[in-house]
This record gives C-alpha cells, structure tokens and sequence, in this order.
C-alpha cells in the first residue's frame, strides 16, 4: 500500500509559542534541554547552540523539531520504502499565514504545526492565502486528491513528485514561490547527530 508521510519544517515552534505567550517570556534553554534530555542537554546545546537560531525559544523548537518529528519521519519513510511506495514531503512555506495570537510573539513561528492545514481545508477564521501561497495550496490539493485516486501524488501541471528512494528521499518541499524536490532532509534535520545518541 503506497504511504504519503510527511511534516513541517519548523514543527515545534508553535509549541514554543504557546509556552513564550503562557510563560510571557522565553525558555530557559540549558533547563529545558536538562528536562527532555538529562545528561546529553551539554552535547546537544553545542549541536544547537541559541546563536544559530536567535533566541532560546527557536533553538529549544529546532531540537525537538529534528529530533521528535523530522527524524523520525525520516526513519518511517525509509523502513515503509522497503515495502511499498513512499511520497515524503516538508511543508516549508515560513511565511505560513498563522493565528493572530501567535503573530504577537517575538519571534516566527514558520511552517510550523498545523499551519499545513490551511492549504488542504476551509479552516474558519484563518488568515487568507496570498496568491503565491494559493498556488501552493492548489497543488497541495491536487497532489493529496491524485494520491487518494491513484496511490500516487500526481497533480495536473504540477512539478512530477517521485518515490522515495529508500535512502535520502527525494523529499517534495511544498514552500512558496514553487514546491522543489530535495535530499538534504536528514541533513537540514541533523538527523545523523540524532541517531548518534
């Protein structure tokens, strides 16, 4: 049965949100690390240092985005290719219209969790698409609907969206102004630090 997996580039950082607007300021990252993952917080901190990124709230969401979600759906994709055929994709449009409450924090939110969803349904009381990001949803749309019809993401005058290799992809990133293929997944996610622990 072919398997169309898939998440957002900056998953976690809706999460980071709600807790900045529940806490009203940002996470104490070294703490944080401490909490999730208790003697290895000190070699992750260096992989992910708060420079990188900005502030602790992003850094923090970049480290549970890769490690939680991104790398494990890098780990799925690749055992589900061994048996079937596999369409892996990023939802990477970082300019993602988001909820106004999540628009008040100091820092974006990205593509991050749910923000997808928007592109497939009427979700009411969201933000509207810009033309660019209507496009996107347009061929979001026709891909799901071709993979539901045919077991494979095919959309009229949309780019061709290939089988997972079984190795690193290609992964379709659905991002403005045009959706590409791509192999960096796993790097872009640090996912062989992550399978170091």
């Amino acid at each position: 049965m072919p398997v169309l997996i898939g998440t957002t580039h900056d998953e976690y950082t809706l999460f980071a949100a709600t807790q900045f607007l529940k806490n009203g300021r940002m996470p104490d990252y070294p703490a944080e690390l401490a909490a999730m993952f208790g003697a290895d917080s000190g070699r992750i901190a260096q992989q992910y240092p708060v420079t990188r990124y900005d502030n602790s709230a992003l850094a923090f969401a970049a480290v549970v985005t890769d490690d939680v979600f991104a790398c494990a759906t890098n780990t799925m994709a690749k055992g589900l290719s061994r048996d079937a055929d596999v369409y892996g994709y990023e939802f990477n449009d970082r300019n993602a219209p988001a909820p106004e409450l999540l628009r008040t924090v100091p820092f974006p939110v990205g593509a991050s969790h749910s923000l997808e969803l928007r592109y497939l349904f009427d979700v009411v009381g969201a933000p509207p698409l810009n033309s660019a990001q209507q496009k996107l949803s347009d061929e979001m749309i026709g891909y799901w609907s071709g993979f539901v019809a045919t077991g494979a993401p095919r959309a009229h005058g949309a780019l061709d969206w290939p089988a997972f290799d079984g190795t690193d992809g290609p992964w379709m990133s659905l991002q403005t102004p045009e959706v590409r293929t791509f192999t960096q997944f796993a790097d872009d996610h640090q996912c062989a630090f992550w399978a170091s622990r």
